[in-house]
């Protein structure tokens, strides 16, 4: 039997899950905490998540486990305002060849919370800053702009990508072409359109979906 104190407890634990899933449809969020809807859904009427449910929800939705599971603190600085992105020594050939040893953070980029909602995202998970090269994707991508890369969006469809063939990493517009080629579009129109096929394909793997851009004026 569940007691009134219980019962307490679980209202508030809701009210904190409705807080830090804010608008983000609650489906995202499950799929995100690798929880089915059906029991993400059971949460919102006091269903207790469990550790490591809610750890993942926490960091989905970018707040503190302590204050998501009991209240005690408050929600951290992701939902205050910023959450912090690695940025790594890696540069994305836009024009030229671009050759890079393995990637290595060297730094944190504070990133505004409300930015990335509006870019469908709840958390700094799988977000990397890389540096644009050359000058083939201006005026949208400069040459030296700091480049946001959702690394959890791998998914081929027409879109600015980073990714690799072979040991170059380069960011362009990509483009399907039926089921064994892929079009590689640049914004510059100086340079023209490429066709990844056959061989070219095995050596090629999408890093992440480009988000958003920032350079120097």
């Amino acid at each position: 039997m569940v007691d009134d104190e219980d019962k307490d407890i679980a209202s508030a634990f809701v009210d904190r899950l409705r807080s830090a899933v804010a608008d983000t449809p609650q489906a995202v969020v499950a799929k995100r905490s690798r929880i089915s809807t059906s029991a993400f859904s059971k949460l919102f009427q006091g269903t207790e998540p469990g550790l490591f449910k809610a750890a993942r929800i926490a960091k989905v939705t970018g707040v503190s486990l302590d204050w998501l599971a009991t209240g005690v603190g408050s929600p951290n600085a992701t939902r205050a305002g910023f959450v912090e992105v690695p940025i790594l020594d890696v540069r994305l050939a836009a024009g030229a060849a671009s050759l890079t040893d393995a990637a290595q953070q060297i730094g944190v980029m504070p990133f505004d919370m409300e930015l990335l909602r509006s870019l469908g995202r709840t958390s700094a998970d799988g977000l990397v800053i890389l540096e644009a090269e050359g000058d083939s994707m201006e005026p949208i991508i400069a040459d030296g702009a700091r480049v946001l890369a959702d690394t959890t969006d791998t998914r081929l469809r027409e879109g600015i990508f980073a990714f690799r063939i072979g040991d170059e990493l380069r960011v362009k517009r990509l483009r399907r072409l039926g089921t064994d080629a892929v079009e590689v579009l640049s914004e510059n129109p100086r340079y023209e359109p490429e066709v990844l096929s056959g061989e070219t394909l095995d050596h090629f793997a999408i890093l992440g979906r480009v988000r958003w851009a920032a350079t120097s004026l």
